[in-house]
C-alpha cells in the first residue's frame, strides 16, 4: 500500500522531493503561445492606412473678387455690411453721381436737337414737310419747325423773285421782236419809197436833196434793225439764265440741306458715342457685386469719404463656384503626396460624429515653400471636393470658404508588423554609428 502524502507535515525541501509532479502550468503556455501565435498572423496580415495630416481651411477655386470704382468719387451710400451674403448685380456702394448725370444730361439734350435737325434736314432734302411741324411736342421741334417754315418761305421768296425776273426778261424780248418787226417793216417801206425817189431824181423829177433824206432815212433804219437784232441773242440768254436760275434754285435748296443732313448726322454719331460713354461712367457711380458672395471686407465705412481710382473698397468671397481646401504640409511629409490620392476631411465647424467627414482629392501642390508669421515653412496642398456642402443629402450644411479643416491625406499601406517593427528597423539602420 502505498504512503500517503500529507502537506500538513511536510517541510519545503521535503515536498519539493516528494511531492508528485504537476501538470497544470503546460495548458497555459499553449494558450499564449496560441495567442502570440495569432497576434502575429493577424500583424503581418492587418493592414493599416499611412496618412498625412494638414490643418488648413476652404477657399473659392477663383480668387477674392475685389470691387472697385474705375474713377475718382464722393461715397454717397452704402448699402451693404461686412458678412453679408450678396447675389450677383446687388448693389454694394454709391457714389455720388451729380457730374456724372449733369453730363448726361447735356448730351441727351444735344442729341436731340441734331435728331430733330435731322428730321428737318430730311425734310427740306425730301421736299416734304417734317411731321412735327404742324404740332410740336417740345421747345426743339418747336424751334426747327419755325427755321423751317423761315427757310421755305425764303426759297418761294427767292423763288417769287426769279419768276418776276423771268417775266420781265420775256417781256422785254417779246417787246425787242416787235421793235424788230416794226423796225423791218418800216425799213421795207422806206426801201421801196428810196427805190421810186432814186428813179424820179434820174429823171430830175425831184430834188436831191429829197433823194438824200431819204437815202438817210433807209440808213438809220438799217441801223436800227440791226442792233435790235443783234440784242435778240441777249435777250434770249437772259431768258434761259432766269429760267435756269428759276429751275436750280430747288435743287440747289435740297443739295445744300444734303450737304447740311451728312453733318448732322456725322455729329449726332460723335454725341451718340459719348451718350455711350456718359451712361456707362454714370452706371459705374454704382458699384455692384461680381459674384454671388460674402462681403468679406468693407474697408469703406464713411459716408462722403473719396474714393481714388482702382482703391479696393468691397472684398466678395464666391459662393457659387466650386470650393478646394488648402491645407499646409510640413517639408519632410510632402514626399509622400502627389495628385490624385485620397484625403478625407473633417470641417471643423461641424461636429464629426454627426456629419462625417468630406471626401477629396489632392488636386495639385505648391511648387516651393511658403513660410509662415512663426518662420516654420510649408507646402501648399489644394484638395478638390466634390461639393460645397457636408451632411445627408435630406439636411446638407453649406460649406463657407475661411471653414478651418483637418485633412487626412491618404498616402499609402502598411501592416500592424510593419508598424511594430519600424523602430526596430529604424534602430538597426541608424544605430551604432557615432564616432
Amino acid at each position: 500500500m502505498a504512503r500517503r502524502f500529507d502537506e500538513r507535515f511536510a517541510n519545503d525541501i521535503r515536498a519539493a522531493l516528494v511531492a508528485p509532479e504537476s501538470f497544470g502550468r503546460w495548458p497555459l503556455l499553449w494558450i499564449v503561445a496560441a495567442m502570440l501565435v495569432v497576434f502575429l498572423v493577424w500583424a503581418f496580415l492587418a493592414g493599416l492606412e499611412e496618412v498625412t495630416t494638414g490643418i488648413g481651411r476652404i477657399v473659392p477655386t477663383s480668387q477674392m473678387q475685389l470691387v472697385q470704382p474705375f474713377e475718382a468719387g464722393i461715397v454717397r451710400e452704402i448699402a451693404v455690411e461686412e458678412g453679408a451674403i450678396v447675389e450677383q448685380g446687388d448693389v454694394l456702394l454709391v457714389m455720388d453721381d451729380t457730374e456724372a448725370s449733369a453730363t448726361l444730361g447735356e448730351l441727351l439734350q444735344r442729341q436731340a436737337v441734331l435728331q430733330t435737325r435731322r428730321a428737318r434736314l430730311l425734310a427740306e432734302a425730301r421736299g416734304e414737310i417734317p411731321v412735327f411741324l404742324h404740332v410740336p411736342s417740345n421747345g426743339i421741334e418747336e424751334g426747327e419747325g419755325q427755321l423751317f417754315s423761315a427757310r421755305l418761305a425764303a426759297l418761294e421768296q427767292e423763288r417769287s423773285v426769279i419768276s418776276q425776273q423771268l417775266s420781265q426778261r420775256r417781256l422785254e424780248a417779246d417787246t425787242l421782236a416787235v421793235r424788230t418787226s416794226e423796225t423791218e417793216s418800216a425799213l421795207e417801206l422806206l426801201e421801196r419809197e428810196l427805190s421810186l425817189a432814186e428813179r424820179l431824181f434820174e429823171r430830175r423829177a425831184i430834188p436831191e436833196i429829197d433823194f438824200l433824206q431819204r437815202q438817210r432815212a433807209a440808213a438809220l433804219e438799217r441801223r436800227e434793225l440791226a442792233v435790235l437784232r443783234a440784242e435778240a441773242p441777249t435777250a434770249a440768254a437772259a431768258i434761259a439764265e432766269a429760267e435756269a436760275r428759276f429751275v436750280n434754285l430747288e435743287t440747289t435748296f435740297r443739295a445744300e440741306a444734303r450737304e447740311e443732313l451728312t453733318g448732322t448726322i456725322g455729329d449726332l454719331a460723335v454725341i451718340e458715342e459719348s451718350i455711350r460713354a456718359a451712361q456707362e461712367r454714370l452706371q459705374r457711380t454704382v458699384l455692384r457685386a461680381p459674384v454671388r458672395g460674402i462681403v468679406n471686407a468693407l474697408p469703406v465705412t464713411t459716408i462722403g469719404a473719396v474714393l481714388r481710382p482702382g482703391e479696393s473698397v468691397v472684398e466678395i468671397v464666391p459662393l457659387d463656384e466650386k470650393l478646394l481646401v488648402e491645407v499646409q504640409i510640413r517639408p519632410q511629409d510632402i514626399a509622400f503626396i502627389s495628385p490624385g490620392q485620397s484625403v478625407s476631411i473633417k470641417v471643423t465647424a461641424y461636429d464629426y460624429t454627426l456629419y462625417g467627414d468630406l471626401p477629396g482629392t489632392v488636386n495639385r501642390i505648391s511648387a516651393d515653400t511658403f513660410t509662415d508669421e512663426q518662420g516654420q515653412s510649408f507646402y501648399r496642398v489644394f484638395i478638390a471636393i466634390e461639393d460645397n456642402s457636408i451632411g445627408p443629402d435630406s439636411n446638407p450644411l453649406p460649406l463657407i470658404p475661411g471653414m478651418v479643416v483637418t485633412a487626412d491625406i491618404l498616402t499609402g499601406h502598411k501592416t500592424v508588423l510593419d508598424y511594430l517593427l519600424s523602430p526596430l528597423q529604424r534602430v538597426r539602420n541608424e544605430a551604432l554609428r557615432e564616432r
